[in-house]
C-alpha cells in the first residue's frame, strides 16, 4: 500500500494499492497507443462540448438529451429562465473556462465554482459562503431512504487546511509517470474534493470538472471522458465514494468503468 500525502479527518493517510490495477493500466496504455486520435486536445474539446455536459450532469440524475443541450447552449435569449437551462449553460461555460488551461489554484478554483454555481445556490447557502469555501456544516444525502444517515463534509474550520493539501498533491510531480497515472491521480483528486465538500452545493460537478481540468493540463486527453464511464456503472458511484471513507483508497472501481468505456471506442 502506498501512502499518499492526503489524510482523512481521523488523521489516517489515504492509501492506494497500485498492483490491483497494473494489468488494466497495461491494457489501456496499449489501447491508447493504437488510437492516436484520442491523444489530441481536438478530441477532448469535441467530446466536452455536448456529450460531457450530458454525462457530467447525468451522474447526478439529470437525463438531458444531447440535442436539447445543444439547443439550450445556442439559445441566447432564454438561457437563464430555468434551473435545467442554467445548469447546462453553467457547465458549458465552465468547460470553456478550463479549456483555456489556467493553472489550478485557490483563486482559479473560486472562479470556476462561480461559473458552475451561478444562479443555482439558495439564499441561505449564499449567506453562509466565505471568501472561498462554506462557513457552515453540510450534509450529504446519498440515499432517498430517510432512515439512512447523511454523510458530512469536513468541518468548515478545517476546509482551508484540507484544500491546501489537495492543491499540494495536485501540484506534486512525483506520483505520475504517464497519462494513465495522471488519470488515476485525477480520480484521487475527484474523491478527495467530494470528501472535503468545500461548498454547500455543486460539489460533485465542481469536483468532476476540476478533474477534467487537471487532465487537460497534463495532456491526458483520452481520459477526459471519465464522466461517461461513470454513467455506465452509476449505481456504484456513490457506494465507491462512501466505501473509501472507511477503507484505503482503491481507484480500481472508477478505473474499470473507464476501461469499459474506452473499449467501446465511443468518441
Amino acid at each position: 500500500m502506498q501512502n499518499l500525502p492526503l489524510k482523512f479527518l481521523n488523521g489516517m493517510p489515504i492509501r492506494i494499492r497500485n498492483e490491483r490495477f497494473l494489468e488494466t493500466k497495461e491494457n489501456l496504455e496499449k489501447f491508447i497507443s493504437d488510437e492516436p486520435e484520442l491523444c489530441t486536445k481536438e478530441f477532448a474539446t469535441k467530446v466536452m462540448r455536448s456529450y460531457e455536459v450530458k454525462t457530467n450532469n447525468q451522474v447526478e440524475g439529470y437525463p438531458d438529451d444531447v440535442e436539447e443541450i445543444e439547443e439550450i447552449i445556442d439559445d441566447e435569449e432564454h438561457k437563464q429562465d430555468s434551473f435545467q437551462k442554467r445548469r447546462i449553460v453553467n457547465l458549458h461555460n465552465g468547460y470553456d473556462y478550463i479549456l483555456g488551461e489556467p493553472p489550478i489554484n485557490k483563486d482559479t478554483l473560486k472562479e470556476l465554482y462561480a461559473i458552475l454555481s451561478k444562479g443555482l445556490l439558495n439564499e441561505k447557502d449564499l449567506e453562509h459562503m466565505g471568501d472561498f469555501y462554506r462557513n457552515g456544516p453540510v450534509y450529504i444525502f446519498y440515499s432517498s431512504d430517510i432512515t439512512v444517515s447523511p454523510d458530512q463534509g469536513i468541518p468548515e474550520a478545517l476546509i482551508d487546511s484540507f484544500m491546501n493539501d489537495y492543491f499540494k498533491f495536485l501540484n506534486n510531480l512525483d506520483f505520475s509517470e504517464n497519462i494513465t497515472d495522471e488519470y488515476i491521480k485525477s480520480q484521487i483528486l475527484h474523491f478527495y474534493f467530494v470528501y472535503i465538500h468545500p461548498y454547500f452545493d455543486v460539489n460533485g460537478r465542481t469536483s468532476r470538472t476540476t478533474s477534467m481540468w487537471y487532465l487537460l493540463l497534463k495532456k491526458a486527453y483520452p481520459y477526459i471522458i471519465f464522466n461517461r464511464g461513470i454513467t455506465l456503472n452509476g449505481k456504484d458511484y456513490n457506494k465507491v465514494i462512501l466505501d473509501v471513507n472507511y477503507h484505503a483508497l482503491e481507484v480500481r472501481g472508477l478505473f474499470q468503468v473507464l476501461e469499459v468505456h474506452l473499449a467501446s471506442k465511443l468518441a
